[in-house]
């Protein structure tokens, strides 16, 4: 049995909808890796503070950000102590082994989310080339009706 082939008939606001549909779509891609790459940094500065914890002396200065340009002097009561968090602000003791694992985890759950955001990212662009291409097409064939019909008119 031979295949049939189903043709779709599109208006041209039908494939302007879908294109626009597409770049939010893309927008809101971009937006997601955009934050996954600030999550990614964010793990990877934790990652170099909780190394240069570990290497710290106990009852150490330090100088601990808090946000918004905020920071505190702190001492630390040992180099071995840390929270890891959870969903819901629960958080868990852990050495810095524990914490160093966790954050390795986080940081290769992040990437494999960046990677499946590009991909998308790539299948949307891909696709918006696509309507775009055959709204360029549609248009210059009515522009070709038009010249024809304008130039039947006038013989």
């Amino acid at each position: 049995m031979a295949e049939e082939k189903k043709q779709v008939v599109l208006t041209g606001q039908q494939l302007l909808n879908a294109y626009r549909n597409e770049e939010a779509k893309l927008q809101a891609l971009q937006q997601r890796s955009q934050q996954l790459n600030m999550l990614f940094i964010e793990a990877g500065t934790a990652e170099e503070a909780v190394k240069e914890i570990k290497k710290a002396s106990k009852n150490e200065k330090v100088i601990v950000d808090l946000g918004a340009g905020i920071c505190v002097e702190a001492m630390l009561d040992g180099n071995e102590k840390f929270k890891t968090g959870f969903a819901g602000g629960i958080l868990i003791n852990a050495d810095s082994e524990a914490a160093l694992a966790y954050l390795k985890k986080q940081k290769e759950t992040l990437q494999k989310e960046i990677e499946i955001a590009a991909k998308e990212q790539e299948r949307a662009a891909m696709s918006m080339n696509e309507i775009s291409n055959v709204l360029r097409v549609g248009e210059q064939e009515a522009r070709n009706e038009n010249l024809k019909a304008q130039k039947a008119k006038n013989d």
